[in-house]
């Protein structure tokens, strides 16, 4: 079995707040997360996976499709 992460560990290791490794999981991202006993687990072949597929401009990578972005909607000045 592989080593599980929690979403802090993942959210350190890609480098990003904790709250958006909760919305990955929402997205279904890591598509093998368990859930013990109320809490989140994330293997880490998912979150290799999930860094391959995040790098924009890797060399080499023309022909890969990029992990998807969050939109920013703005409501303006009122």
């Amino acid at each position: 079995m592989p080593e599980l992460l929690t979403p802090q560990e993942v959210a350190k290791r890609l480098k990003v707040v904790v709250k958006t490794v909760y919305e990955y999981i929402a997205q279904k991202e890591f598509p093998n997360v368990l859930c013990i006993r109320g809490q989140y687990r994330v293997p880490v072949p998912d979150v290799e996976q999930f860094e391959r597929r995040s790098r924009v401009f890797k060399e080499g990578a023309a022909d890969e499709v990029p992990a998807p972005r969050r939109r920013v909607i703005s409501r303006g000045v009122q």
